[in-house]
């Protein structure tokens, strides 16, 4: 509550008035602070009201104990009406929500309670439809815009995912979800400055979430930055040590470090944690096998190779991209066998 008051004022000066709340029927599906758009400040300005009745019924009570009544009532009924009418000014000055505001939003968790209807059913084109539909009814309520975003970014549709990636954060600043996928996907087309920025201030935001440090190192090793990257990567598994894709990664620029022994230690962990709660959407366990494989064959540990290339073919989750690859490693691995 005192950050709506102090930081979020907009919420109070644009609520509607409790009396308008009164007649309507609104489906409060909001967060705490779209819940307070409509409630808090109405309910602020009934409180002043009882307030001020209150008041005035004590000062009525206190001057009848006067020895000059007819003085003291006048002053009572003055001082009564004074409160009185601040309070009715507070109620009716005040910028009130228009029916098609009040419209937009109860159209928006129509729109979203489709919207999650369709998304339990699998239907990924009919969600973004119908999220589309919410955002338009109300543009400017970020977590609206952030789920569509994600739904877009499930499709491929990256580059317009990242407009509202984009627009939340306008929205919301410090909005960590956001801030990594479109770090992420900016990082995908090279543009490595950028989405460094954005995963240093996820980092400023929330020092103890475990996900923009691994991002960042990984980001960071692309780079060839292998002493920072090494350093942030040590940050993210000491928050959490089941951070699988962490070890991954980690393991991955020890190998690229000829830190044999310990890229292998790092391999094993992520496949260990892979296997701790298997889940087959998970293409870690895969791609953990893919690159120790890789590893090994620098190595000329080929048999190895051979059964860990064996193993990422067999999860079943590996894209065409991986799978050429595998084919590659393993037809070299065979040949120098033979």
């Amino acid at each position: 509550i005192p950050k709506i008051i102090f930081e979020d004022t907009q919420l109070l000066s644009r609520s509607t008035n409790i009396f308008k709340l009164i007649s309507l029927d609104i489906n409060f599906d909001w967060t705490f602070k779209e819940f307070s758009y409509f409630v808090f400040y109405p309910l602020f300005q009934l409180v002043l009201i009882v307030i001020g009745y209150l008041a005035f019924y004590r000062m009525k009570k206190y001057f009848e104990f006067s020895k000059n009544k007819k003085r003291n009532k006048i002053a009572c009924v003055f001082g009564g009406g004074i409160i009185l009418a601040f309070n009715i000014f507070l109620v009716v000055s005040g910028p009130k929500k228009t029916e098609a505001e009040i419209q937009a939003r109860q159209n928006y968790v129509s729109f979203k309670k489709q919207a999650n209807e369709a998304e339990a059913k699998g239907d990924v084109d009919e969600t973004v439809r119908l999220l589309r539909n919410a955002v338009q009814e109300v543009p400017d309520f970020w977590p609206g815009n952030f789920k569509l975003a994600l739904f877009l970014d499930a499709k491929g549709n990256t580059n317009e995912a990242n407009k509202y990636y984009q627009k939340v954060l306008l929205l919301n600043p410090q909005q960590q979800g956001s801030k990594f996928n479109l770090a992420k996907n900016l990082k995908k087309i090279g543009r490595f400055q950028v989405a460094e920025a954005l995963l240093r201030s996820a980092i400023e935001d929330d020092p103890t979430s475990p996900g923009p440090y691994q991002s960042l190192a990984q980001l960071l090793s692309i780079q060839n930055k292998a002493e920072e990257a090494e350093r942030l990567f040590h940050r993210s598994i000491s928050l959490d040590p089941n951070f699988k894709i962490a070890y991954l990664n980690f393991a991955i620029l020890l190998g690229t470090l000829k830190r044999y022994e310990e890229a292998e230690r790092n391999f094993n962990l992520a496949i260990a944690i892979s296997l701790n709660g298997f889940d087959p959407k998970d293409e870690t366990f895969g791609i953990a096998h893919l690159n120790f494989a890789v590893m090994l064959t620098e190595l000329k540990r080929y048999g190895e190779a051979i059964f860990n290339l064996k193993i990422a073919y067999d999860d079943g989750v590996m894209n065409s991209a991986m799978q050429n690859l595998i084919t590659f490693y393993g037809i070299q691995v065979y040949e120098v066998e033979k």
